[in-house]
């Protein structure tokens, strides 16, 4: 059974947007899966390199990156299992990474980034982040 979804929670901007998923959280051929992104924490000064690894990035469709409500402000497809993106400004604390492809396939991965008010040494608060680990608890959409 498909569902029709609206607005995902926490991403502004995305009103009046409807994804089509064949069953929310069940993964079919060629849907995105993400699997882990490093580091997960930074500066919320934004521009911190974050690698996202996953399965089936494309290169004839674009993606959009979002922490939080806010999209990164750069995105290069390294490959079909690697993006490269840069974290945008944001307030201090944990929030959800949603990676977006342009045909509508979407994946959210829960308290995934941390930032952090980097007052002090950088190298000091640069880390695991929100969660440690592996970037787990992610779903579809």
């Amino acid at each position: 059974m498909a569902r029709k979804l609206g607005a995902p929670l926490g991403v502004a901007g995305w009103v009046g947007l409807a994804v089509l998923v064949a069953g929310c959280g069940e993964a079919t051929a060629g849907d995105i899966d993400v699997h882990d992104i490093q580091p997960r924490a930074g500066a919320t000064a934004g521009e911190q390199p974050v690698r996202i690894t996953g399965a089936n990035f494309r290169q004839d469709i674009g993606y959009a990156v979002y922490f939080g409500a806010i999209r990164a402000t750069q995105l290069t497809i390294l490959d079909d299992t690697t993006l490269l993106v840069a974290t945008p400004q944001h307030d201090a604390g944990p929030v959800d990474v949603v990676v977006v492809a342009d045909n509508g396939p979407a994946f959210r991965l829960h308290n995934a980034f941390q930032f952090n008010d980097q007052g002090g040494n950088v190298m000091e608060q640069v880390g695991e982040g929100a969660g440690g680990g592996s970037a787990g608890g992610g779903e579809r959409f």
